[in-house]
């Protein structure tokens, strides 16, 4: 692993000064250059760390130090930095209108029906209210569905992890009387988590 970073590490290093050191950045294409190579960067070293690329113990646990959970952490906060970065950028901001607009209409279905299969594939998601990082992430599968939701057309099929998660939340809550296909936004939901992420949370979201 020390190998591993190092050599990254070097390489970012001999990109930035042969390369990144030397762009203008006021040009919205070198600086689109330079956000996605950097991006590049932060998703290797990312991968790199998670514990999916570890071999596991008899009990089929991976665990991590706090200095490493604090690496993938900063990689991943880097590379969403960067992600949004991108997309403000000038440059970015054309071209990506003209991709979505034109290419990725297919590759929007394809993501709901891999989070529909993700949810399908671990009910836990839906099912365990009380632990804070589901719920959390119920609530942004819920927030973005709801703006998927505002440019479909009618007559569309709610994924089934959706109704799911809204039908455990009507149930925790104690309201029941309101039919699942009758949901028409996320107007005066409360979207509280509750808890504050720490360092145990972080390392249960990257264990699963």
């Amino acid at each position: 692993m020390k190998v591993q970073d190092e050599a990254l590490t070097e390489l970012e290093a001999i990109f930035t000064e042969k390369y990144l050191s030397k762009l203008d950045r006021c040009v919205p294409f070198y600086d689109m250059t330079y956000t996605m190579a950097k991006l590049a960067n932060a998703r290797l070293r990312f991968k790199l760390h998670h514990p999916r690329g570890r071999a596991a113990n008899a009990e089929g646990d991976v665990y991590i130090t706090k200095e490493e959970s604090d690496v993938i952490f900063n990689a991943a906060l880097s590379f969403v930095e960067l992600v949004e970065a991108g997309f403000k950028s000038k440059f970015c901001s054309h071209i990506f209108t003209h991709l979505t607009a034109t290419f990725q209409i297919g590759a929007i279905e394809l993501a709901w029906a891999l989070v529909d299969g993700l949810y399908t594939e671990h009910p836990e998601l839906i099912e365990h209210v009380e632990n804070s990082l589901f719920f959390a992430l119920g609530n942004l599968t819920l927030e973005a569905w709801e703006a998927r939701r505002k440019v479909l057309e009618e007559g569309e099929t709610t994924p089934t992890c959706i109704e799911l998660l809204w039908s455990k939340r009507r149930v925790t809550s104690g309201d029941t009387g309101m039919p699942i296909q009758g949901i028409t936004g996320l107007e005066g939901w409360e979207f509280n988590v509750g808890e504050n992420f720490d360092v145990n949370y972080w390392n249960d979201f990257m264990r699963f």
